[in-house]
């Protein structure tokens, strides 16, 4: 039996840390952040019924990353390479179901745009990190120490 489409959406908080090298016109950086959130998971197979809300999920990202400053000195935009490493504590079904693992490990691109205002800039990201289908986006903030 092939198995379904299993769809999940994950909304959580994250905070982290990284370190950063500029010149006149590009920004290096490294930073990592740890996230937790609740996810809802449910399957599209009109043969098998299965929906999961309040799910707890942890997610580690690290990772490499670049900003352009060829517009200005307050937007930037760049790309980030991320390792993800994501635990999920969802509740198998009894039955003959084949889940994917309650951890795993992944990695991708996003592409990021920051705008700075002193030391404090608003930034979101849009991208994919492998092996998931869907795509992964967020927003933040970050203060500079």
């Amino acid at each position: 039996m092939a198995a379904p489409l299993k769809l999940s959406t994950i909304m959580g908080t994250s905070v982290g840390i990284g370190k950063k090298w500029e010149n006149a016109r590009y920004e290096l950086n490294i930073e990592g952040d740890l996230a937790f959130g609740s996810s809802t998971i449910s399957t599209e197979d009109i043969t098998i019924t299965y929906d999961q809300s309040s799910v707890p999920v942890t997610n580690i990202l690290i990772g490499p990353g670049f900003y352009y400053k060829g517009f200005s000195d307050k937007v930037l935009v760049g790309m980030m390479f991320p390792f993800s490493y994501r635990m999920g504590d969802w509740e198998i079904p009894a039955g003959n179901y084949s889940f994917e693992d309650k951890t795993k490990f992944g990695g991708g691109y996003l592409i990021q745009l920051k705008y700075n205002v002193g030391k404090v800039s608003l930034h979101t990201r849009l991208g994919k990190i492998f092996p998931n289908p869907g795509s992964h986006w967020s927003i933040g903030g970050i203060y500079e120490f």
